[in-house]
This record gives structure tokens, sequence and C-alpha cells, in this order.
């Protein structure tokens, strides 16, 4: 059950990231890269729900 709960916040999280941010749907840079503007997109998202997320 806590797995459950865990995985359903990632993909709740990830599901608001890439609708919010349109341009992770198409990046193909290298991995490193990627996990830098993610971090980004997930402050700006924290910041802009006001921490609901």
């Amino acid at each position: 059950m806590l797995h459950a709960r865990a995985r359903a916040l990632g993909e709740r999280a990830m599901a608001i990231l890439k609708t919010r941010w349109q341009a992770l749907h198409r990046i193909t840079l290298c991995p490193h890269r990627i996990g830098h503007i993610v971090q980004a997109a997930l402050v700006l998202t924290h910041h802009e729900h006001h921490g609901r997320y």
C-alpha cells in the first residue's frame, strides 16, 4: 500500500509537469541536462502551486 501511494504521487507529479511544461514531451538532450531541466520545472511548479505538490 505504501509503494502504491508513493507511485501514485510520482505519477501525479509527472502528469502535472507534462501538462504544465509541454516542452518536456519532446526533449532529446543528454540525461544529465534533462535532470536539470526537470528540477527547474519542479521548483517552478512547486512555487506556482504554493507547496501543494
